[in-house]
């Protein structure tokens, strides 16, 4: 009986959180009651690591129809149903989390606004993975199932592909949620309403994307960077929209060998502070870089290449690390598909999160595609 109604409680505050969608309501209560903020979520790995206490607390905006209205929501939290299985990983760098150790990289800088509840903190940090690592690749397993993770055995599989220059394209970008964006500027803080979205390719991680295709353009490696935004104006449904996109693109280019998600991740420590995850590689700050692989953890899921995928990952890591030690931060390995399913080189990359700045993220994706110019080169 109490059991069916917690099931009722949680429904009726679903089915409140709909009407307030619905009705364009612009503000959830300052405090909502911890049931049901619990209940708007509570469809397993649909609630990011760590975000429950925030939202406890946390004032934020629902989403509108236009997606620069999102407010400071975290992403995930407006993903529909049948994504949830599919949705990026939001607060995954987790200081709690003895998988990864921070390295303070500094305070906010002086100019932060003080004691202004309009703003809130951006703190620098260099995230890393707990001891010396597997030839210089950490992991963070959220898995149940595959918790005995061989890394050195999987950084010695063969993969059976190979990039061939032949005017073809071997490579192709994109983004699921194509309008993610940054930062403008190194100030130490963040205004609180400000949307962390943008439709402008030159402002998210399109243009990131595109520090990473130039890269490989340049060593004369076929690449197709597809720009098509799957987020706005519904986000919800986003994972289902860039699908259909890959889909149709690896139909029309079947010599595409690798397939390349790029993001943005989304950090928030507390109410108030983003964690701005940077290093700085030769005398400039570059933002850290965290790949995302996946598995069919519980058998659920049709993901027949996720063994595949999750070597891929290792590799690419460990070759972004070698030539540039401290960019990467722990490869994410949990239970899901994000589109990984479609190719056996899938790969998905969070380039930085909500506190970098489009400078710092835009030198990280150069530094990613010099990186894996030699790399693909070599694949086997």
């Amino acid at each position: 009986m109490q059991k069916g109604s917690r099931i009722l409680k949680r429904t009726a505050a679903l089915l409140f959180a709909v009407f307030l969608l619905q009705a364009g309501a612009k503000q959830v209560p300052r405090v909502l009651p911890v049931l049901e903020t619990a209940a708007l979520f509570s469809a397993g790995d649909l609630m990011p690591e760590g975000a429950i206490e925030y939202l406890k607390t946390a004032a934020f905006e629902l989403p509108h129809s236009d997606s620069e209205n999102t407010g400071n929501i975290p992403s995930s939290l407006i993903n529909s149903s049948e994504n949830q299985q599919y949705a990026p990983p939001q607060n995954s760098a987790d200081p709690n989390d003895p998988n990864e150790q921070i390295a303070t990289g500094g305070d906010p800088t002086p100019s932060q606004p003080p004691s202004d509840p309009k703003y809130g903190k951006i703190a620098e940090v260099r995230l890393r993975g707990k001891g010396s690592g597997v030839n210089g690749v950490w992991i963070t397993n959220l898995t149940k199932n595959h918790t005995d993770i061989n890394i050195s055995s999987l950084l010695k599989k063969k993969l059976d592909m190979k990039i061939e220059k032949n005017g073809k394209p071997q490579v192709l970008i994109f983004h699921t949620h194509t309008t993610e964006s940054y930062e403008m500027k190194d100030s130490g803080y963040y205004v609180k309403s400000a949307s962390m979205r943008t439709r402008d390719p030159d402002k998210s991680v399109v243009r990131v994307g595109e520090a990473i295709a130039e890269q490989l353009r340049a060593a004369n490696i076929g690449v197709i960077h597809d720009t098509t935004i799957h987020d706005d104006p519904n986000f919800s449904g986003a994972y289902t929209a860039s699908a259909k996109t890959v889909s149709a693109i690896l139909k029309k280019y079947p010599s595409i060998k690798i397939v390349i998600d790029v993001h943005r991740d989304s950090i928030q420590k507390d109410e108030n502070t983003r964690l701005k995850p940077t290093a700085t590689i030769n005398g400039k700050k570059a933002a850290q870089v965290m790949l995302l692989a996946s598995c069919d953890d519980d058998g659920k899921r049709n993901h027949p290449n996720w063994e595949s995928n999750f070597a891929l990952s290792l590799k690419v890591s460990q070759a972004i690390e070698k030539m540039y030690p401290g960019l990467t931060r722990p490869v994410y390995f949990k239970n899901g598909r994000f589109n990984h399913h479609l190719s056996k080189g899938a790969i998905l990359l969070e380039m930085g999160s909500d506190g970098n700045t489009l400078e710092e993220a835009v030198y990280a994706g150069e530094l990613v595609g010099k990186s894996l110019v030699p790399f693909l080169e070599n694949l086997k």
